[in-house]
C-alpha cells in the first residue's frame, strides 16, 4: 500500500517493455526501475493486465507476477506504471456489490473508493493531536467448523520495546522513512489479514462442499433402498404370477 502517492496511470508515458513471459512470471526491460509491489499494467485491445514488481534483476530489468492470465502478453509490449501498489477497496459500499480481486465493479455499479483513499480521509477529519485508531475485524481459520472472529488493531502500529545494541543508522528524513516505514507495515499486515480470511472463507466453502456430499450420499442410500424394496415387490408379483400360472395348469381339462 502507499500513504503518498496516488494511482495515476500515465499510458501516453511507458516506463518499459515486456522482454519475457514465463507462465505468471513477466521480466520488463525499463528505462526507470519501479519499487518492489509497485504495479504495473498493459494494455491489448482494450483490455488491461494488472502485474506486480517483486524482484528487481539489475539495474534496467524487474520481474513480475501477473495477476491474470498472460494469454496476449508479448515481447516488445509496453508496460505503464500506476504510480501505486495494488489497491483494494474497503468500505460499506463494498457490501452487496459484485467486484474483481482489483475492486473493479463488475455489476455495473460506480467504482468504490481505495484504503488509502478511506484512510487519507480518516486522516483529514482526525482531532488535531490525536492519533488513528483503526481496528480490523476479519474470520480466521479454526478447527471444528467454528466461525472464529478476530479484533486486529492496524492504526496506529504497535512498536516492539525490545531494545537492540546497535540500533540501524538512517539516511533517510524522519517523515520520509516513517512513511515508508507505515507504508510497509499496512502491506505486511493486511496482507496476512487477507490471507488469513481467504482461508477462512474457502475453510467454510470445503465445509459446506463435504455436508452437501454427506447429504447426497444419504440421499443416494434412501434411493437405493427404495429401488430394493420396489424390486422385491416387483419379484413378489412375479413369484406369485408364476405360482397361478402353474396352478392354472396342473388342473385337468373338463371334457366338452
Amino acid at each position: 500500500m502507499s500513504a503518498t502517492r496516488e494511482t495515476v496511470p500515465r499510458q501516453d508515458n511507458p516506463i518499459g517493455t515486456i522482454a519475457e513471459v514465463h507462465g505468471p512470471i513477466v521480466d520488463n526491460t525499463c528505462r526507470r526501475l519501479p519499487s518492489i509491489h509497485e504495479a504495473l499494467y498493459a494494455a491489448l485491445n482494450s483490455e488491461r493486465y494488472t502485474f506486480e514488481v517483486y524482484q528487481h534483476l539489475d539495474e534496467r530489468h524487474v520481474r513480475a507476477i501477473t495477476l491474470h492470465t498472460t494469454s496476449g502478453l508479448q515481447r516488445g509490449m509496453p508496460f505503464f506504471d500506476t504510480g501505486a501498489p495494488v489497491h483494494v477497496p474497503v468500505s460499506a459500499e463494498c457490501l452487496g456489490r459484485l467486484v474483481n480481486v482489483f475492486g473493479e465493479p463488475l455489476d455495473g455499479g460506480p467504482a468504490l473508493g481505495q484504503l488509502m483513499d478511506v484512510l487519507r480521509e480518516l486522516q483529514v477529519g482526525r482531532a488535531p493531536g490525536r492519533l488513528l485508531d483503526i481496528h480490523v475485524w476479519h474470520h480466521l481459520p479454526a478447527d471444528g467448523g467454528t466461525q472464529v472472529t478476530s479484533r486486529r488493531p492496524l492504526l496506529p502500529a504497535r512498536v516492539s520495546s525490545e531494545q537492540v545494541s546497535y540500533p540501524p543508522v538512517l539516511y533517510l528524513e524522519p517523515a520520509r522513512f516513517a512513511a515508508g516505514l507505515i507504508d510497509e507495515y499496512l502491506f505486511a499486515v493486511l496482507h496476512e489479514i487477507f490471507y488469513d480470511s481467504l482461508m477462512a472463507e474457502n475453510q467454510r466453502r470445503f465445509q459446506q462442499m463435504d455436508q452437501a456430499v454427506n447429504r447426497l450420499q444419504r440421499d443416494l442410500a434412501d434411493l437405493r433402498g427404495q429401488r430394493n424394496t420396489l424390486r422385491q415387490e416387483e419379484i413378489t408379483e412375479e413369484i406369485e404370477v408364476i405360482m397361478l400360472s402353474a396352478e392354472a395348469l396342473s388342473r385337468p381339462l373338463k371334457p366338452r
